[in-house]
């Protein structure tokens, strides 16, 4: 699924996914796993107005990823903001239905936030629902 989005969302210019870096490493998070960088140019899914007084570096999101099953880490930055990053670590624990709060078991070193996703029963927006990619069905 993640493909064809990116596939029916990458046309004309300013637009689509732009994988840079695919390559697999030894010794990084998670131990040995598959790196990720890509840029998403998002310049074509904004107003006009807005584009055209924004700096190119503004229009793009940069995605850094190490997926080392069961962890998982995603890193986003936009270059017009240096400051600013999305960091989310992800472990799967078999057999786990969401009973532990701290995966990580960070609690005495940092604040943790526990978000519970559903992927099946969470509600999806019409203009997003496609029948196809419904896992109910």
């Amino acid at each position: 699924m993640i493909l064809k989005k990116s596939r029916e969302e990458s046309s004309g210019a300013g637009s689509g996914v732009e994988i840079i870096r695919n390559e697999p490493y030894e010794d990084g998070p998670g131990g040995k796993g598959q790196y990720t960088y890509k840029i998403y140019h998002v310049g074509s899914h904004l107003p006009g107005w807005l584009t055209s007084f924004l700096p190119k570096s503004a229009l793009r999101v940069e995605e850094e990823a190490w997926n080392a099953y069961p962890y998982t880490r995603t890193k986003f930055t936009c270059p017009f903001m240096d400051k600013f990053y999305i960091d989310i670590e992800t472990k799967y624990i078999p057999n786990d239905i969401g009973e532990r709060n701290d995966v990580f078991e960070k609690q005495d070193k940092e604040t943790v936030k526990v978000d519970v996703m559903d992927i099946v029963k969470d509600n999806v927006s019409k203009s997003e629902y496609q029948s196809s990619e419904d896992t109910k069905l």
